[in-house]
């Protein structure tokens, strides 16, 4: 950028390079980053790119305007946790799974979430170890976890299947 009187309007070029930032921002979920390049593509002199840009600025604004839940309890985190799970948002879920556990460390329905959190993210010893606690805290986690559809994709992975099957012959 030359020294002196700041630029208002992106080239044309620019403009597309910009908008295409913003795209792949506004997909991460970055909200607030996008808008604000958005709105810097939306002074550009492609119609249609200032229009589209003008539009995505706006619906960043009501995304990263939106208040963030105060969440209180162990119950409050944890319910929040589930939603990020069924969106399979899983590190923001993981993330309010530890915090509803350092309010209720005896939470067995927490140390379950957890697990289904850890195993959807491919995290099978992790898994384990948070499921072991649930079902060491109420061993009807056990039984749960075997119905569980969320389980079965990794339910049969060692050594998570040991845990819910023991006593099952295991084949290689």
């Amino acid at each position: 950028m030359k020294k002196g009187k700041p630029q208002t309007a992106p080239p044309q070029e620019d403009q597309v390079e910009v908008f295409d930032k913003a795209v792949g921002l506004f997909h991460a979920g970055d909200f607030v980053q996008a808008g604000i390049l958005f709105e810097k593509a939306a002074s550009g002199p492609a119609l249609g790119v200032s229009h589209a840009a003008r539009v995505h600025a706006s619906i960043c604004a009501q995304r990263s305007n939106r208040a963030a839940p105060e969440l209180a309890s162990a119950d409050d985190h944890y319910n929040f946790a589930i939603a990020l799970i069924n969106r399979r948002e899983l590190p923001a879920a993981e993330e309010h799974l530890v915090e509803a556990l350092k309010l209720a460390p005896r939470g067995d329905h927490i140390y379950y979430a957890l697990a289904l959190t850890r195993g959807l993210r491919g995290e099978i010893q992790q898994a384990w170890e948070s499921l072991s606690r649930a079902i060491e805290i109420d061993p009807r986690n056990r039984a749960q976890a075997r119905s569980d559809p969320d389980f079965a994709e990794f339910a049969h992975r060692q050594p998570v299947a040991a845990l819910l099957f023991p006593g099952k012959e295991q084949r290689p």
